[in-house]
């Protein structure tokens, strides 16, 4: 019995992680699409006082010609952190997809021998050197994602 609620206790926390990570994926991706949204609505604001300041400068209005650049300056300076932050959660949602990744493999994994009981094996000795040598190499070994390009 004890080992039934030990396997329990087990396969509880990674499927709460998974659902952790989860979370922090789908809300990422929410925010990403919100900062996409944002940037392309001043890429028209600017697009619009681009409009405005050329025809500004072609009939000489000097007072609007300077108020519009400023304000485009200013735009063109939101827009670029606007920029920034879609790619820091761009590069979030890539960590996000690859430990989601991650923990499914570790999770089918663990699946796959919870049933197991070494103990029941009359061959426990012989299929446990030959399968524990691979095994914790690689566990302990960094996760290598293949979305990850950058290198890191």
């Amino acid at each position: 019995m004890a080992s039934l609620s030990s396997n329990a206790e087990e396969s509880g926390p990674p499927q709460k992680m998974s659902s952790d990570v989860q979370t922090r994926l789908m809300d990422a991706e929410r925010f990403f699409r919100r900062a996409c949204e944002q940037i392309v609505q001043l890429n028209r604001r600017l697009d619009e006082m681009a409009k405005r300041y050329d025809k500004a400068s072609r009939e000489n209005h000097r007072s609007f010609r300077y108020s519009l650049r400023l304000r485009m300056a200013v735009t063109e300076g939101v827009r670029n952190m606007y920029y920034e932050y879609a790619a820091n959660k761009a590069d979030e949602i890539t960590n996000l997809r690859c430990q989601a990744l991650h923990d499914s493999e570790m999770g089918s994994s663990e699946e796959d021998n919870s049933d197991f009981d070494p103990m029941d094996d009359d061959e426990y000795e012989a299929t446990d050197e030959m399968e524990g040598e691979a095994e914790p190499s690689s566990r302990d070994e960094p996760l290598n994602c293949p979305l990850d390009q950058n290198g890191e």
